[in-house]
């Protein structure tokens, strides 16, 4: 008899397989950083796992040092989210708590990406908003 096996849980939502987007379909993950004196934008695109969440490390390291007084996440376009990326979420956010800084995270309105912060509970210790719009209301 099989046993199941036990390992890390996925949740998959559209989009190409991992497989499909490293066979001729470019990079599994995208993070443009872009900014100004008080607000870096980092936006993210594909999928955040173990195997890309280094990559959103240094660019989130990168937007860090680029001096500004908020870092907002911009997360609407991910398709994927696993333990992993949720971890340099809140690696980012308790660097910038210690920092004096504020970290806040657009997770869309109703989105998969949403969802997942919402069951972790990662959202009760992360700044999370459904629109760039709801963030800049946000004190």
């Amino acid at each position: 008899m099989r046993r199941p096996s036990i390992g890390r849980r996925f949740i998959r939502f559209g989009g190409p397989s991992a497989a499909e987007m490293l066979v001729g379909h470019g990079p599994r993950l995208l993070v443009d950083v872009a900014g100004g004196e008080d607000t870096v934008m980092v936006a993210v695109r594909g999928e955040l796992d173990i195997g890309t969440a280094a990559v959103l490390r240094e660019r989130l390291r990168h937007a860090e040092a680029a001096g500004g007084a908020t870092v907002v996440v911009d997360l609407r376009a991910v398709t994927f989210l696993d333990s992993a990326g949720i971890a340099e979420l809140m690696a980012a956010h308790q660097r910038a708590r210690a920092t004096g800084r504020r970290l806040a995270i657009v997770r869309g309105r109703r989105t998969p990406v949403g969802h997942v912060l919402e069951i972790t509970a990662a959202e009760l210790d992360l700044e999370t908003a459904d629109s760039l719009a709801a963030l800049h209301s946000t004190p």
